[in-house]
């Protein structure tokens, strides 16, 4: 066969495969104009609003709110609020999870743990002081933070209750929060886990700025602030 006849033979074969697909219904893909749209961090309503319209990730936390009367705490102006999701606080699937980890002791066999199945479970001033500390004062978003972590104020009421932000110092500059583990005896010294968010730099009516966590976070020492 000499070299026309292949170059002949091969346009037939590729003409016939692009008649094949159309017929096929596999039309040949069209050229678009890509148009960048970034993703909107504007919520278009209050936080109380915005969990209350997500039953799908903030139930737990809902009941919380209402459980501790602090609904107009969510309503504030300028505060950057963790919202927890229902992994992080009530699924007893999740080993984190706040009803998991904070079990209660049967009273007829110590040795057996009951877990909660209700915000009520809990003593009130205890689920207020929890829901405050994920309360910061004031605004902390990207804008604000760099790869120096910052001990900001929060609602809660120990004065050694600070929350924890920084971006890592890295090309995707990922925001991430400290929580306590508590003192290592092995290593002699109080240890903090890295918590990252789900999502982070959402913005409502009245907050600086809200973050989703799967987690809860637990406040620092005094000896963790000190160092």
């Amino acid at each position: 066969m000499t070299h026309s006849l292949k170059y002949i033979f091969v346009i037939m074969l590729v003409l016939s495969t692009i008649t094949s697909c159309t017929l096929a219904g596999l039309d040949l893909q069209q050229d678009v104009t890509y148009v960048h749209q970034p993703l909107n961090p504007k919520m278009n309503k209050t936080v109380l609003e915005f969990i209350r319209s997500r039953p799908d990730l903030f139930t737990s936390m809902n009941e919380a709110i209402v459980y501790s009367g602090l609904d107009t705490l969510y309503e504030k102006e300028g505060n950057t609020y963790i919202l927890m999701t229902d992994a992080a606080l009530s699924n007893l699937d999740n080993a984190t999870a706040y009803f998991k980890v904070n079990y209660f002791l049967d009273p007829i066999n110590p040795a057996l743990k009951v877990y909660a199945g209700s915000w009520y479970n809990y003593p009130v001033e205890q689920v207020r002081e929890f829901l405050k500390y994920h309360v910061v004062k004031g605004t902390y978003n990207y804008k604000q933070l760099t790869a120096t972590r910052v001990w900001a104020n929060t609602y809660a009421t120990p004065d050694s209750c600070k929350m924890s932000f920084v971006l890592v110092n890295d090309r995707y500059a990922n925001m991430n929060f400290q929580s306590n583990k508590g003192y290592s005896t092995s290593l002699k010294t109080w240890t903090f886990e890295i918590i990252l968010p789900r999502t982070a730099g959402l913005e409502c009516t009245n907050s600086g700025a809200v973050h989703v966590l799967d987690r809860y976070i637990l406040p620092p020492s005094k000896v963790q602030l000190a160092n």
